[in-house]
């Protein structure tokens, strides 16, 4: 349904779009600040294939926020005995303290 209304024509120039994204960048680093004086732990979750450009995403997020106020937990364990827990053990296990963000990818 969703992506029956995208308008696949809608296009922004390179320079807006430098400029709107600087702008959501600073309220992430805002709403990082907010959180953390409300001491509300946050996850942050990106998925996607590898080599689909993750990365690239993932370090401009990093580049808003505090470092002082986040961890990056990759999802990926290659370890002997990943594959006899549940999936997703090793997010629990990074689950973010009382106002802090826990970037998952």
């Amino acid at each position: 349904m969703l992506l029956k209304s995208l308008d696949i024509e809608l296009s922004v120039e390179k320079k807006e779009f430098t400029k709107l994204l600087k702008a959501r960048y600073e309220k992430l680093a805002e709403l990082q600040r907010e959180l953390q004086e409300r001491q509300i732990p946050t996850i942050i979750v990106i998925e996607g294939w590898f080599g689909s450009g993750k990365g690239e995403v993932i370090n401009s997020i990093l580049q808003a926020l505090d470092p002082r106020g986040f961890k990056l937990c990759s999802g990926y364990n290659s370890s002997s005995d990943a594959f006899l827990r549940p999936f997703f053990w090793q997010y629990w296990l990074n689950l973010p303290a009382k106002g802090q963000f826990a970037l998952f990818e």
